[in-house]
C-alpha cells in the first residue's frame, strides 16, 4: 500500500505537466515565409466621428513594432503586404442611467473591415470584419471620459487587427 502512493503522485504528476506544457496555445503565422514586411496605409473612416482613421492606423503601426514579428515599410515598394481596413463602425450606446436620469454607463462599439494584399502573388489573404466593444462609466466609479474610452476601445482594436492580421481568422 504505501508503494501506491508515490506511484500515484508520480502518475498525477506527469499527467498535471502535460496538461500544462502540452496544451498551451502558441501564435502562429499564417502568412508565407518570404512574408516578413507590411505597408499599412491611413485607415479609410466611414464614420461621423473625425480622427479615428488617423488614430487608428497609428495604434496599429505601435502594435505590429510591438509584436515583431512583421516589419512596417512606408513605402508600399518595400513591403510583401498591404494591410487596408476601413473604420465601418462607431457607436455609442447608453445602457444605464443614475438617480439624476443621466446617463452613467455607455458601451462603446467600433468595427473595422481588413482586407490584405499579397504584393508579390497579388492574392488577398484576409477579408474580414473586426469589432471591439467597451463599456464605460461616466458618472459612477470608475469614472473614464469618453476620450479614454476611446483610447481603450482602439487599442483593444488595434491588437486584434494585428492578430488576425498574422495569425489568421
Amino acid at each position: 500500500m504505501s508503494q501506491l502512493f508515490p506511484k500515484m503522485r508520480t502518475t498525477s504528476l506527469i499527467v498535471l505537466l502535460v496538461t500544462i506544457f502540452g496544451c498551451t496555445w502558441t501564435p502562429r503565422n499564417v502568412l508565407p515565409e518570404y512574408f516578413r514586411t507590411i505597408h499599412v496605409p491611413t485607415f479609410g473612416n466611414e464614420t461621423m466621428e473625425p480622427q479615428i482613421g488617423s488614430e487608428l492606423t497609428k495604434k496599429v503601426i505601435t502594435e505590429f513594432e510591438l509584436d515583431g514579428r512583421l516589419t512596417i515599410t512606408e513605402h508600399v515598394s518595400k513591403a510583401e503586404g498591404v494591410l487596408f481596413c476601413v473604420i465601418t463602425k462607431y457607436k455609442k450606446v447608453p445602457i444605464s442611467y443614475n438617480s439624476m436620469g443621466e446617463v452613467d454607463t455607455t458601451t462603446m462599439i467600433m468595427g473595422a473591415e481588413l482586407k490584405l494584399r499579397d504584393i508579390r502573388s497579388g492574392e488577398w489573404f484576409h477579408d474580414g470584419y473586426v469589432e471591439e466593444q467597451i463599456d464605460y462609466n461616466l458618472k459612477s466609479e470608475p469614472v473614464e471620459s469618453e476620450i479614454e474610452a476611446m483610447e481603450r476601445i482602439m487599442n483593444n482594436l488595434a491588437k486584434r487587427i494585428v492578430s488576425k492580421t498574422i495569425e489568421g481568422w
